[in-house]
């Protein structure tokens, strides 16, 4: 099972980044270039989803702030 850490956004960058390297290599079968690639897809939806998340954060603390000075 995936601890919380393996799903950081840090992890899954190196990840994707890992994957790319891999592919622009280019010494893999047409069959693990599309593994890789899916993987990649998936990688990339996550880190956008968690740069989203981030980017609602720090919206709602500088409203917060806002509201307070």
């Amino acid at each position: 099972m995936a601890t919380k850490s393996d799903k950081s956004f840090e992890n899954s960058l190196k990840q994707l980044e890992q994957v790319v390297a891999k592919l622009e290599a280019g010494n893999l079968s047409l069959d693990e270039s599309i593994k890789l690639y899916e993987k990649g897809v998936k990688l990339n939806q996550l880190c956008e989803q968690q740069l989203k998340e981030a980017a609602g954060k720090i919206e709602h603390l500088k409203k917060s702030l806002e509201k307070s000075s």
